[in-house]
């Protein structure tokens, strides 16, 4: 089942890779004003149809969209769908979907324990309990919250850093650079970290550890990662 966040304190994630890179923190807006009311995995098959993870026991197959849909890439995505056949054999349901909206999907950075992780950027950032900040099928999805400007800020890398604990491969790093955006609102925006070559897969879940520089100082927090089932 989808693995909850259960505080409330916020933090920000970044983006985990075996190079250096940086992703945009943009905001998710909803297609056609549908609500969204699940969070899945976007698999697409090798007959150019897709599947869609939604937890450990179902996937949706949607009957109107390819893979080609997202340029063949595996990504996690918020949908608004509707069911037209109850569940099948193996668990998996035909729906229409109603609207889709993919999150910015990103991997881990691998760095050298004892690296200086304050140069991936060591702006605060919070992790917002919400539904849809979840630790499952080894992806971490998280709904954070920075400050910007929305107007005239630069645009925020994140970076997720695994590596840092030689004692503990499951810990990581949060990292946030705010390129000198201060000053402005607070806003929420989604973003997910492929942690599946990390976390490996099989029946059992596994505790990760993220370390992060929030509003009030520096926190850790653990997840529940439900792993993928192969």
């Amino acid at each position: 089942m989808r693995k909850r966040i259960v505080f409330t304190i916020s933090c920000c994630l970044t983006v985990l890779s075996v190079l250096l890179q940086s992703c945009d923190l943009d905001n998710n807006e909803m297609v056609d004003g549908m609500m969204p009311i699940a969070v899945v995995t976007v698999c697409p098959q090798e007959d150019e149809s897709v599947l869609l993870r939604q937890d450990d026991v179902t996937v949706l197959r949607p009957v109107n969209m390819t893979a080609s849909t997202f340029g063949g890439k595996e990504v996690r995505a918020l949908v608004n769908y509707t069911p037209i056949e109850e569940k099948t054999t193996g668990g998996i349901i035909d729906v229409k979907i109603n609207s889709i909206d993919t999150i910015r999907t990103k991997m881990p950075l691998t760095v050298l324990p004892g690296t200086d992780v304050t140069t991936y950027g060591n702006d605060p950032i919070e992790i917002m309990g919400s539904w849809v900040t979840v630790a499952e099928d080894g992806y971490l999805t998280l709904m954070v919250r920075t400050v910007r400007n929305p107007l005239f800020g630069s645009k925020h890398t994140l970076n997720l850093l695994a590596g840092t604990n030689p004692e503990n491969p499951l810990e990581f790093v949060l990292c946030h650079d705010a390129n000198g955006d201060y000053s402005g609102d607070k806003g929420d925006s989604l973003i997910a970290f492929n942690l599946n070559d990390i976390v490996g897969s099989g029946e059992s879940d596994v505790k990760i550890k993220i370390v992060w520089n929030s509003f009030t100082g520096y926190k850790t927090t653990e997840f529940n990662m439900s792993r993928r089932k192969e």
